[in-house]
């Protein structure tokens, strides 16, 4: 009997498949051996920066917004510099001519003045912190959302001290001008020139309201606002127009061109000029009687106190205001969402065409109809109540790629415990199931949703 022959070692191994024959590039034991060492295959990663961080400009980015807002700066300063040199002058000729000493024109002279002054002083603040820091942004509010949007104040009201009150009533006339500034950045903005006065001696006000609406436009969020307010004694007006600028009445003859002697003027000569002479760059006359500063956390208040306030002011002191935002979310996203419904009892899901557009998200059936329809429904980001849009656990749905957004409002009476809203007490909540087509449009909804409810909640519009 013949004795096996042992397999020669260097014969090549093959790997047979059907009827291709392909030689092994390593020996069967490497490749188990390579196998053990590598423990879990590889993964598919996909990393996304939150939303914020996208939309955040560059420092390298911002330079040419710098150098455009630098030059803005420069231009605007120069502009105020004129306004004050040429509004100096005119007060200079007021203080000097008896026609227009204490006059309408002097007053409103002394406004322009002071708002040219505040104006350029901001606009240089601006200009270095811009030439120090090379953002637009302030460096401190870089974590922050970016979004702008407009402040709005009105019904503002100033309180005046009885004792005031009573003496103004006893002497009659005008007692002071009173003008507010309201400052934000390089924004400066004043509001409508008005006078204490007494109306009806029996019954005199007691506070001094001030119309008009101030707005401050494309400001950020985490904006810090001054509310300045200003005094200037008043002077009674004795001259008419008409001999205040020297008009002759016309005469019922022939109208002739009166010939102007050389000693002729029809102003009365200065009794005393500027001891810089006319040309001097004068400060206003007007008297700062009280400050306050507020932030958006405190927009939702109705008086303040205004800090250091004169013992002679006119002013009791606090301020009313009301103040009203509008923010401007810039986020904007579109997709299909499949969304939960209840239906007589069950649950039913609907495949809608979404679009996110600021603090509102609408959907359609189709795509075609966001421009041919209005939407089916619209979600209100204001009223959401979650703090932040993640996935669901299986105990609330099973379903893949699902998050859920709370929204509450007042209850009303046909409003009963279902699928979707929940009875609180006065209060109705109302859940909304949404489900993203894979995991990673989940994430970026959940994203842009988030980056719109921080905006909105910046803006004051918490539940």
């Amino acid at each position: 009997m013949a004795t096996p022959q042992k397999p020669t070692n260097n014969l090549p191994e093959y790997i047979v498949e059907g009827d291709n024959v392909m030689p092994l590039i390593h020996s069967v034991s490497f490749y188990r051996k390579q196998q053990n060492q590598v423990s879990t295959p590889p993964v598919r990663q996909i990393i996304r920066q939150p939303v914020i961080e996208e939309v955040e400009p560059k420092k390298g980015d911002d330079s040419e917004a710098v150098r455009r807002k630098t030059a803005e700066l420069q231009e605007e300063v120069n502009k105020q510099q004129n306004i004050i040199s040429q509004t100096s002058q005119a007060l200079n000729l007021c203080m000097s001519t008896p026609e227009f000493s204490g006059s309408t024109e002097q007053v409103e002279a002394e406004k322009v003045l002071l708002v040219a002054t505040h104006r350029r002083q901001a606009a240089l603040h601006e200009l270095q912190r811009l030439r120090v820091e090379k953002t637009i942004r302030p460096q401190l509010s870089y974590n922050l959302p970016i979004e702008k949007g407009t402040l709005s104040i009105s019904n503002i009201v100033l309180p005046l001290k009885a004792k005031y009150v009573k003496a103004l009533a006893a002497a009659g006339g005008k007692g002071h001008h009173v003008v507010c500034l309201v400052k934000c950045g390089d924004q400066v903005v004043p509001t409508k020139l008005v006078s204490t006065c007494v109306q009806n001696a029996k019954n005199p006000d007691t506070e001094l309201s001030i119309p008009g609406v101030v707005v401050l436009n494309d400001i950020y969020s985490d904006f810090t606002v001054t509310f300045e307010v200003y005094c200037l004694q008043a002077q009674e007006e004795f001259l008419p127009h008409e001999v205040k600028y020297h008009i002759q009445k016309k005469s019922g003859g022939k109208l002739v061109t009166p010939k102007k002697g050389k000693q002729d003027s029809r102003m009365v000569m200065p009794v005393k000029e500027s001891p810089a002479g006319p040309q001097a760059v004068r400060t206003s006359s007007f008297a700062m009687m009280g400050y306050m500063v507020f932030s958006v956390q405190a927009i939702n208040k109705k008086v303040w106190t205004l800090n250091n306030t004169p013992p002679m002011s006119p002013l009791e002191g606090t301020v009313e205001m009301r103040i009203s935002c509008e923010m401007e979310v810039s986020v904007e996203h579109r997709g299909f969402l499949t969304m939960f419904d209840d239906v007589s009892g069950f649950g039913a899901w609907h495949r809608r065409w979404s679009l996110l557009k600021g603090h509102l998200l609408s959907y359609w059936k189709y795509p075609d109809d966001e421009k041919k329809m209005p939407p089916i429904d619209t979600i209100d980001l204001k009223n959401c109540i979650t703090k932040e849009v993640g996935p669901v656990s299986r105990d609330v749905c099973a379903r893949m790629h699902t998050f859920l957004i709370e929204r509450e409002r007042a209850i009303s009476p046909n409003d009963k415990d279902s699928l979707v809203i929940i009875c609180k007490g006065d209060k109705t909540i109302i859940r909304h199931l949404l489900s993203a087509d894979t995991k990673e449009e989940r994430i970026e909804w959940c994203q842009k949703i988030n980056a719109a409810l921080i905006a909105t909640r910046m803006w004051g519009n918490r539940k």
